[in-house]
């Protein structure tokens, strides 16, 4: 029975060596986080440089989805007219070769 402790005490890790494994692969998280944060900052920022005026209609989109605006009233009336302004103008392309024949 001793020798099965013994033996079993080597093969578990100890909590030391667990701790310095976990602090270490903390770590790497950190540093592959701010790598990629600083990446996407980057990127970001050509973004806002080539098309300043995108940049502001995405802000300006994500804050209104962000602000529950999606669910509103407006956004009801606003998905309706761009509805009825696709439809028409799908319908006026489709009926655009067509020739009305008129009554003397």
């Amino acid at each position: 029975m001793a020798n099965e402790t013994a033996e079993t005490q080597r093969k578990e890790p100890k909590v030391g060596e667990a701790l310095r494994g976990l602090k270490q692969n903390a770590s790497d998280l950190g540093m592959a986080v701010s790598l990629r944060r600083y990446e996407l900052g980057d990127k970001l920022t050509a973004f806002v440089q080539e098309r300043p005026l995108a940049a502001v209609g995405a802000a300006l989109g994500i804050g209104y989805v962000l602000g529950g605006g999606l669910f509103s009233k407006t956004t009801g009336r606003l998905l309706s007219i761009g509805l009825r302004i696709g439809a028409a103008m799908l319908t006026r392309d489709l009926l655009g070769g067509v020739e009305v024949e008129q009554r003397p």
